[in-house]
C-alpha cells in the first residue's frame, strides 16, 4: 500500500530496533502532539472557550428545568444543539489539516502491526495458486531449517498445492517452486524472535505464493505489567492506539491549554 510505504523508511527501522509496543507508543505520542498543535493554531480558541462555557450554562439550566418545566428544558436543549453544532464546525477546520497525516500513519500501522512474525517452532502453511495452470504440477524446494509436517509430497497438483511446515531455526528462508512448464516463483520467509514487518504475499503475472496462519500481533504481550492485565493482553494495534491516543491527547491539551 502507498500509505504504508511512505513512512516505511522512517518507521521500519524504529520497529526493528524497539519492537511493536514502543513503536506504537512513539507514533501515538507524535500524532497526538501534532494533532493538538494543529488544532490549537488553526482554530479560534477564544471563541471555542466561549461556546464551551455557554454549553455548560445551558446544561445546568436544563437539569433544573427538567423537573420544573420540561417544555422549557426542551427549548434549552435545542440551543445546546445549535451551540454544539457551531463548536463542531469551528473544530472541523483542524481535521482537514490532520486528515492526510493520520491516513498515512494508520496505513503504516495496519500494514506493520497487524500480524506477528513467525518464531522458531511455529507451524504454518505455504501455498501456490494459479488459474492458468489447471491440471499441472508444481514442485516445492524446501529450504534448510524448515521441515515438512506429516508425510507430504514435494510435488503437488497446482490447483491444491499447499504444504504444512514448521520453522526449526531462525533466519530468512527462501521457498521456491517450479511448475511443469519450468516457470518459477519464490517467497521469502523470515523467522525471528524480534519483530519484522510481515509480507504475506508474493506473485508473478500468473502465479501466486503466500503464507497462511501468521499469528495476530498482541501489542501488550510480554510488556511489563501490561501482560498481566486480562483486558489488555488480547489487544491488537488498533485498541492500543486508541488507548494511547486518548491518554496523550488529554495530556497534551492540558499541557498546551487547548480549548
Amino acid at each position: 500500500m502507498i500509505f504504508s510505504s511512505v513512512l516505511s523508511p522512517i518507521l521500519d527501522p524504529l520497529l526493528t530496533a524497539t519492537g511493536p509496543f514502543w513503536t506504537l507508543l512513539t507514533v501515538s505520542v507524535f500524532v497526538s502532539f501534532l494533532s493538538t498543535i494543529v488544532y490549537k493554531y488553526t482554530t479560534d480558541q477564544a471563541r471555542l472557550r466561549r461556546l464551551k462555557a455557554e454549553m455548560k450554562k445551558f446544561q445546568k439550566k436544563i437539569r433544573k428545568l427538567q423537573k420544573e418545566d420540561p417544555a422549557k428544558a426542551l427549548q434549552m436543549q435545542k440551543k445546546v444543539l445549535k451551540t454544539n453544532g457551531e463548536y463542531m464546525k469551528l473544530s472541523f477546520k483542524a481535521t482537514l489539516y490532520t486528515f492526510l497525516p493520520l491516513i498515512l500513519f494508520f496505513g503504516w500501522l495496519g500494514a506493520s502491526l497487524a500480524l506477528a512474525p513467525l518464531g522458531v517452532g511455529d507451524e504454518f502453511s505455504v501455498e501456490v495458486s494459479s488459474s492458468d495452470y489447471l491440471n499441472e504440477n508444481v514442485t516445492l524446494t524446501l529450504p534448510q531449517g524448515i521441515s515438512l509436517l506429516e508425510n507430504q509430497s514435494l510435488t503437488k497438483d497446482i490447483s491444491s498445492a499447499s504444504w504444512s511446515v514448521r520453522a526449526m531455526e531462525s533466519g530468512e528462508f527462501m521457498f521456491s517452486w517450479v511448475t511443469t512448464r519450468d516457470d518459477t516463483i519464490t517467497l521469502p520467509v523470515i523467522v525471528s524472535s524480534s519483530h519484522q514487518k510481515v509480507v504475506p504475499l508474493n506473485q508473478t503475472e500468473v502465479l501466486q505464493a503466500q503464507i497462511n496462519e501468521y499469528p495476530r500481533l498482541l501489542i501488550f504481550d510480554g510488556v511489563f505489567f501490561f501482560k498481566d492485565v486480562p483486558w489488555l493482553s488480547s489487544w491488537g494495534w488498533l485498541g492500543a492506539y486508541l488507548l494511547f491516543s486518548l491518554l496523550f491527547s488529554f495530556l497534551t491539551r492540558r499541557l498546551l491549554n487547548v480549548a
